[in-house]
């Protein structure tokens, strides 16, 4: 066991998921994401060509605020899963993938729209967004319980043959 990513688990603890080049992947969905709503933001808003307007310079970061919290979020959920539930990291996976696709498609649809109401999907699409993170967190951990009863259950079944 020369390699850091070997261990021996804990006496009582599955083995753990050797997952660290996934949780990369997965914080950079998150930055990718977060950067790309802001670059929309910024076009929609004009903030390109006018910059920011001072006057309203606090309802402009708070509504930043608002739509970039998602991701926030999402990176906060890899973080926090990294170490206690490395089993759920295929699940994380594919709720951030989702989550990155729909806000893509979402604010794609937002642009190439010619309605006068297009932009109101900047203030709902962070509750959509905050409904699929906790799905996302959900699957998780239950996937993590998953596998960790049945690595429990193998290794009672070992014990009992032994």
């Amino acid at each position: 066991m020369s390699s850091a990513t070997e261990s021996v688990p804990a006496p009582g603890r599955p083995a753990p998921v050797r997952a660290r080049g996934a949780h990369g992947v997965l914080l950079s969905l998150g930055l990718v994401g977060g950067t790309s709503t802001l670059a929309v933001m910024a076009w929609v808003g004009g903030w390109l060509e006018h910059g920011v307007p001072l006057d309203g310079a606090l309802p402009t970061l708070l509504f930043v605020l608002w739509d970039l919290a998602p991701f926030a979020g999402a990176v906060a959920l890899v973080v926090a899963t990294r170490r206690r539930q490395a089993g759920g990291t295929p699940a994380l996976l594919v709720g951030l993938l989702a989550l990155v696709g729909l806000s893509a498609w979402l604010l794609h649809g937002m642009v190439t729209s010619e309605s006068s109401t297009a932009a109101l999907l900047l203030i709902f699409l962070p509750l959509y967004q905050w409904l699929l993170l906790g799905v996302t967190a959900a699957a998780s951990a239950l996937l993590h319980r998953w596998r960790t009863r049945r690595w429990r259950a193998q290794r009672r079944q070992a014990s009992c043959q032994a």
